[in-house]
C-alpha cells in the first residue's frame, strides 16, 4: 500500500497493478484475549506478587483494548467502506478470483488504481493498519520484557 500511495510503481502493466490493488484489500487483524492477564490484574492476584509484573500487565492490557479498539474501527472501515466500494465498482467477483477463492480468472480490479476515490480510501485504511499495526508491536515488545522479568523471577526462586 505504501508504495502505491508514494507513487513507486513506475508504467505499472495491467498484471501489477491488480496485483497492487488486490494487496491493497489484503486484509485480516488478529482479536486479542489473553484470559490469564485479567486475573492477573485483578485486586486479588494469585501468581505474580512483583508489582513491577504487575504494572507491565496494566500496560498490556490499556494497550490491547485500543489495538481491540482500533481492530473494530478497522473492520467497520473495512466493512462498510471498501467491501460497498468493490460493490459499487461492480468489482466482487474480480475480488473473489484475486484472492483465489474461485478457478475462474476474472481481471478487473486494475480500473481501481488509477481512480482518485480509490487512493484515497486506501490511504484511510494504510492509516488504520499501520496504527493497529504500532498497537500490535507495542503488545510483542511488552511480552517480551514480561517474559524477561517472569523468567528472571524463575530462576532466582529455584536458586
Amino acid at each position: 500500500m505504501k508504495k502505491y500511495l508514494e507513487d513507486r510503481y513506475v508504467n505499472p502493466t495491467d498484471s501489477i497493478k491488480n496485483v497492487v490493488v488486490g494487496y491493497s484489500f489484503a486484509y485480516n487483524p488478529i482479536q486479542l484475549s489473553i484470559p490469564v492477564i485479567e486475573r492477573e490484574i485483578s485486586a486479588n492476584n494469585v501468581i505474580i506478587g512483583q508489582k513491577s509484573l504487575v504494572i507491565k500487565l496494566h500496560k498490556f492490557k490499556d494497550i490491547q483494548i485500543l489495538a481491540n479498539q482500533l481492530k473494530f474501527y478497522l473492520d467497520s472501515f473495512w466493512n462498510e467502506k471498501m467491501i460497498t466500494y468493490l460493490k459499487d465498482q461492480e468489482l466482487m467477483l474480480s475480488f473473489v478470483s484475486a484472492a483465489g477463492m474461485i478457478d475462474k480468472k476474472v481481471e478487473g480490479l486494475s480500473v481501481l488504481y488509477d481512480s482518485k476515490e480509490f487512493k484515497d480510501l486506501v490511504a484511510m485504511e494504510f492509516m488504520h493498519v499501520k496504527s493497529y499495526t504500532m498497537r500490535i508491536n507495542e503488545l510483542k515488545l511488552l511480552l517480551e520484557e514480561i517474559n524477561i522479568e517472569l523468567e528472571k523471577n524463575i530462576n532466582s526462586s529455584k536458586n
